[in-house]
């Protein structure tokens, strides 16, 4: 496949560096689009030429110290791909489609907070994310889908001023939302490949 890439964008840092801000514009124009689909024949997945396709976009991410304490982060993307040219071996026209495995938008926000108790000055960081990211397909025909989700992460980070180890207490999914991260459909139905649900754990950690 061979893709031509535009992209015009600036990246800035404002307020006395404490506010870092990039922004970003795109397109992508592609000939002889690789996808992969099912052979229901052969019960095998294979990689068919999907002719052209057209992706455009919008991206941004910033960063702001909003003290010597606290971090606020942020960043989204939007995104606008569909196959202008696509008819596989079947005759099956998928022309106009959106391009599997390509949500529409994408947000991310998140916070880093680190304080101290007493004599453990700035031994403690908390941070938490959150991401959402939009509707995706699984398939050309644009006939399964993953619909929008979100995902929250949290953890607690403890390491004493100049001490060599430190303990990580982290919760990853922590609403427990239900999430396919692949999926195949297979003679009309859809098999899915499910992410991990709410997960806790703790980290230990030396250094020398």
């Amino acid at each position: 496949e061979k893709a031509t890439n535009c992209e015009i964008g600036v990246k800035s840092d404002l307020f006395d560096r404490r506010v870092r801000l990039n922004l970003a514009a795109f397109k992508m124009d592609y000939k002889d689009l690789q996808s992969q689909q099912l052979v229901l024949e052969c019960l095998c997945l294979i990689t068919s030429n999907a002719g052209t396709a057209e992706i455009k976009g919008l991206e941004a991410e910033g960063t702001w110290a909003v003290n010597e304490d606290l971090t606020l982060t942020a960043s989204g993307s939007w995104l606008d791909a569909k196959y202008k040219n696509f008819v596989d071996g079947a005759g099956v026209v998928f022309s106009g489609n959106r391009i599997q495995r390509s949500p529409e938008y994408k947000v991310d926000i998140g916070a880093n907070y680190v304080f101290g108790i007493g004599e453990w000055d700035q031994a403690f960081s908390l941070q938490t994310n959150y991401t959402k990211q939009g509707k995706s397909y699984w398939t050309p025909a644009n006939t399964f889908a993953q619909e929008p989700f979100g995902l929250w992460d949290a953890s607690l980070r403890v390491q004493p001023p100049g001490a060599a180890w430190s303990v990580t207490v982290w919760g990853k999914n922590l609403t427990d939302e239900l999430y396919a991260v692949a999926a195949q459909t297979f003679f009309g139905d859809l098999m899915n490949y499910y992410a991990p649900p709410k997960t806790y754990g703790v980290d230990l950690k030396y250094e020398f």
